[in-house]
């Protein structure tokens, strides 16, 4: 294969998998841009919600504006974070129990993204 095929099939694979991975903070949703709140993007970052998902947009996980539409309260949250229901989410992978986020941590990362609209 020359040069020039093998740049172009590169770039074109940079393009799709660079599509599918923006983990940005500044999600666009229809030309929507939603800033994560410093205090909530903390509480994602060290709890690696970020890992999976994103506002708006699937990553490995629902993004959490879908999460939002389901109207789950801290409580029931907590519970999927500890034990998860990939019944809940058909189409995504299984996720990862998480047994060490505080329960008021919780419940500020679910006041948050229950405030999303799509």
């Amino acid at each position: 294969m020359n040069k020039s095929i093998l740049l172009s099939i590169f770039c074109a694979m940079f393009l799709i998998l660079n599509g599918f991975t923006n983990t940005n903070s500044d999600a666009d949703y229809h030309g929507k841009k939603e800033k994560i709140p410093d205090d909530i993007e903390n509480l994602l970052e060290k709890n690696k919600c970020l890992s999976c998902h994103t506002p708006y947009r699937r990553l490995v996980g629902p993004s959490f504006v879908n999460i939002a539409q389901k109207q789950y309260d801290a409580k029931k949250i907590a519970e999927l974070i500890e034990k998860p229901q990939p019944d809940n989410w058909p189409g995504y992978p299984a996720m990862a129990p998480i047994k060490n986020v505080p329960y008021n941590e919780v419940c500020k990362i679910t006041s948050w993204i229950n405030s999303l609209k799509p």
